[in-house]
């Protein structure tokens, strides 16, 4: 439609080369109010018993060619000691451990 063509558009991933996307943070669960906060966060994830270093959550773009998603999954496929997957690809979200699958 024509009148959409010039619409901005606010996008947690904005294409570079269009200027009307406009990128805005990603919402997270971590939201410090004081460095006390990232004080106690920095303190609580150093104590943490993690498997893995990494984790990837999402899925590839599909037929797009250099799929910087696509790279990173791949990437955390052949590196399953340090990377976890949860995957979205779908309807469903499934977490899987690499290397049970």
């Amino acid at each position: 439609m024509p009148a959409m063509q010039n619409v901005t558009r606010l996008l947690i991933e904005r294409n570079p080369w269009d200027h009307l996307d406009i990128d805005v943070p990603h919402p997270t669960g971590f939201n410090p109010r004081s460095d006390a906060d990232t004080f106690l966060w920095q303190n609580y994830v150093r104590t943490c018993n993690r498997r893995t270093l990494f984790s990837f959550v999402g899925a590839t773009r599909g037929p797009v060619r250099n799929d910087f998603r696509g790279l990173l999954l791949s990437q955390c496929h052949r590196e399953p000691e340090f990377c976890r997957v949860v995957d979205c690809t779908g309807t469903r979200l499934h977490q899987r451990q690499l290397g049970d699958s």
